[in-house]
């Protein structure tokens, strides 16, 4: 049991760059710290892709809006034009 523990982790810490030497009594602490450092990772990547649907829904938002203001003040333009002729024939 201990034997596949040491090979599954002497794995994954090969796998990652680790290459340093893992001796026997260390092996709970590094599979602690490697469940850590995966489980933080896929936090990681999670919150990275949860900001980057954030920042692309915000994008739309905003285009959608300088849309509606762009027509309200082609709508203003367009109304005070109106007055203006309107004043002008009176």
């Amino acid at each position: 049991m201990l034997e596949h523990t040491y090979r599954n982790l002497r794995k994954h810490l090969d796998d990652l760059g680790y290459r340093q030497p893992l001796p026997v009594e260390s092996i709970p602490l590094t599979e602690r710290l490697l469940s850590d450092l995966l489980h933080t990772t896929q936090s990681l990547r999670h919150y990275k892709e949860l900001a980057q649907r954030s920042f692309e829904v915000w994008q739309f938002v905003m285009s959608k809006c300088n849309y509606l203001l762009l027509w309200r003040l082609v709508a203003l333009i367009s109304i005070s034009f109106i007055c203006n002729i309107y004043i002008i024939i009176r």
